[in-house]
C-alpha cells in the first residue's frame, strides 16, 4: 500500500484537530445525559466548546507528531497497514496516554476511569483520518 507522502502533513493537522471535536461532542453528548444543559447557557456551552478546542488541539497535536507518528511508521514498515489498525493504535495510544496523564496528575475520584474510556473515541477518529488521508480510499487490503 502506498503513502501519498505529499498529504502527510495536512493528514498529521487534520487528525490534530479530529480528535479534539470528537472530544467536545463526547463531552456535549455526556453533559446532556447528565442533565446539565439546563443550567448553562449557550454562550456558556461555545465558550466550553471553543476552550476544549484550544487546549485539545496542541495537546493531540504534540502526541500525534511525538507517538503516534513514530508508531504509525513502524506499523507501515510492519506492514500492518491496514484502516482498522491505524484506527485501534489511535484509540489505545489516545487511552493510554489520558492513563498516563490521570496518574501523574490525579483526577477527582469518579473520573479517574472516565478520562481514559472517553479519549477512545477521539483517538480512533483521529487514527482514521490519518490513515485516509495518507493512504487514500484504500482499506489496506492489498500488499
Amino acid at each position: 500500500m502506498k503513502v501519498r507522502w505529499g498529504d502527510v502533513p495536512g493528514a498529521l493537522m487534520l487528525a490534530a484537530v479530529t480528535g479534539p471535536a470528537v472530544l467536545t461532542l463526547e463531552l456535549g453528548f455526556f453533559g446532556l445525559w447528565r442533565g446539565e444543559d439546563q443550567a448553562l447557557a449557550l454562550s456558556d456551552v461555545m465558550f466550553g466548546i471553543t476552550l476544549v478546542m484550544f487546549v485539545a488541539t496542541p495537546v493531540f497535536g504534540a502526541g500525534i507528531l511525538a507517538v503516534g507518528t513514530p508508531v504509525w511508521a513502524l506499523l507501515h514498515r510492519s506492514r500492518w497497514n491496514r484502516r482498522a489498525t491505524a484506527t485501534l493504535a489511535g484509540a489505545v495510544l489516545a487511552g493510554l496516554a489520558m492513563q498516563g496523564i490521570v496518574l501523574w496528575d490525579g483526577a477527582p475520584p469518579p473520573f479517574e476511569e472516565f478520562w481514559p474510556v472517553a479519549m477512545l473515541a477521539p483517538g480512533a477518529a483521529a487514527g482514521w483520518v490519518l490513515h485516509r488521508i495518507a493512504y487514500g480510499r484504500s482499506t489496506g487490503a492489498e500488499p
